[in-house]
């Protein structure tokens, strides 16, 4: 059993328009978590929530990145 922790933040980055100017597109912060689990050598388990705080944020102006998401994952090895 693991447990995982990320943080992403990002400041100050330009992008540049159509009529060549640059506009500064907002900084952000978003907070990311799972948890993995072993009960045999062949299954494995993990459950974890992506942007935990629902940030809107986006990487490009006019491109929304995702709110908040939660996934599941079962893996098993033959």
């Amino acid at each position: 059993t693991f447990f995982y922790a990320n943080v992403k933040f990002r400041n100050g980055a330009y992008q540049q328009k159509m009529d060549a100017t640059y506009v500064e597109v907002p900084s952000f912060t978003t907070f990311d978590a799972k948890i993995n689990y072993a009960p045999t050598d062949a299954i494995t388990t993990e459950l974890g929530m992506r942007n935990i705080t629902d940030e809107d944020y986006a990487y490009d102006m006019g491109f929304p990145m995702p709110g908040r998401e939660f996934f599941v994952n079962l893996e098993y090895k033959f």
